[in-house]
């Protein structure tokens, strides 16, 4: 079990005593979740089309970089940290920023390769850098929210998310209003720091010294433990990112906005939910180990389908719904915006999905199943495009989606059978 959090006052000690772990990870996300959906009103309201697919390129671009950021140690390093008896905080700690090192390393060298390759314009390639140091940053606040969720200490880190996302929507309505695309960029920017150094506060005033140790023992196991997941999730960013690389390659930049608006809307709820998925993990593994049902773990298991139900139901209304976030100017994006809701309702299981398959010890199927379905958005992306831009990808990513959750029920029915047969191990 993680060691309790120190107490900060008998108010406080109270609040975080009624609500559960869970609970102020639910607050947590679903402030991000506001804020992300938010500060993309504001820009498509601000920008336009034409300067939201700027901004939509720029960031997926950036999110398409970074796929080695991280490189799926994550969920592991969540373990590590829980199993302190036997892995000091403070080695997992200095292993996951080794990993982000080397992950930004990497970032930056092939973000560079493929600005000059691309021979992208000045402001496309500042846009592009800003976009990307934001995910680097924010690599170094996801390791340090990784102690916080092990170490059940959520409700402390709500009023950093209130701060740092302030600041992007501040950021965010001035740069606007001033039609400046790289203010906006900057924005995000500001908002990543300003998590990083207060997430980087709590953790060393209240989990352990912020000091990391390095520890190459640790750091291998973190790296073997996690390469599955990093390279299942390498697969599952070309998937999520290569849409908009195409319209930008195949099509305009009006497409490119239309798709790119209603894309970063749903981005929004696809991030909330791997952001909730990843917060519940910790529950969800001492409920798998301990044989019991908990309130975190149906939670876990009742909450994706709730929240691509709400999907699917909005996507019945997704014309009217657009229109109203981001004005007549994107009315276009009405069918596209549908297809996409109804895809980061599979997205949403999907996310849950694969963090089950982890806990069970069973991520080397990541990496096969993310490869079968960015192929499918791929392929999809080249054949549809062409004939029906934006939509086309829309159907793509749909069908992608739709894939990648076929493959894994099948896993999950194969896991349900073997749990039900009986040991035909010789009795002693």
């Amino acid at each position: 079990m993680p060691d309790p959090v120190p107490a900060a006052g008998s108010a406080l000690r109270r609040l975080l005593a009624r609500v559960p772990p869970a609970g102020w990870t639910l607050v947590v996300q679903g402030i991000e979740l506001v804020a992300s959906v938010a500060a993309t009103i504001l820009v498509g309201r601000s920008l336009g089309p034409e300067g939201t697919g700027e901004f939509a390129f720029a960031m997926n671009l950036a999110g398409l970089l970074a796929i080695f950021l991280l490189f799926g140690t994550g969920e592991i390093a969540i373990q590590m940290f829980q199993d302190r008896e036997n892995v000091a905080p403070r080695a997992v700690y200095g292993a996951s920023l080794v990993v982000v090192g080397a992950g930004s390393v990497a970032c930056l060298a092939l973000g560079t390769a493929v600005v000059l390759g691309l021979d992208l314009s000045p402001s496309a390639a500042l846009a592009t850098y800003l976009a990307l140091l934001t995910l680097l940053v924010n690599g170094v606040a996801a390791a340090l929210n990784n102690a916080i969720l092990a170490y059940d200490a959520a409700g402390f880190d709500v009023p950093n998310i209130v701060a740092s996302r302030t600041i992007l929507l501040i950021g965010v309505v001035a740069s606007g209003l001033a039609g400046s695309l790289a203010g906006v960029l900057c924005a995000y920017l500001a908002a990543a720091i300003v998590l990083a150094a207060l997430r980087g506060r709590l953790v060393g005033r209240r989990l352990f010294a912020l000091r990391p140790v390095f520890d190459a023992d640790v750091t291998r196991q973190l790296w073997s433990r996690g390469r599955h997941i990093g390279v299942g999730s390498i697969f599952g960013t070309i998937s999520n990112r290569s849409d908009m690389l195409l319209l930008q390659g195949m099509t305009n930049t009006t497409q490119v906005g239309l798709y790119g608006a209603a894309y970063r809307i749903i981005n929004g709820v696809s991030a909330g939910a791997v952001a909730m998925s990843t917060a519940l993990y910790p529950g969800l593994l001492r409920s798998l180990q301990s044989g019991v049902m908990s309130r975190t773990r149906r939670l876990f298991l009742f909450f994706p389908i709730a929240v691509a139900a709400g999907l699917a139901a909005v996507a019945l209304v997704a014309q009217p719904v657009i229109v109203f976030i981001l004005g007549a100017d994107f009315a276009p994006a009405g069918p596209v915006f549908r297809l996409l809701l109804l895809a980061a309702a599979c997205q949403t299981l999907l996310m849950f999905l694969a963090k089950y398959l982890i806990a069970r010890g069973k991520e080397r199927v990541l990496p096969f199943s993310q490869a079968t379905s960015a192929a499918t958005n791929i392929g999809l992306n080249l054949v549809l495009i062409p004939s029906i831009a934006a939509l086309g990808a829309a159907w793509a990513t749909l069908a992608a989606e739709v894939v990648l959750l076929l493959i894994y029920g099948t896993l999950l029915v194969r896991l349900g059978r073997a749990a039900l047969e009986p040991d035909q191990a010789p009795q002693p």
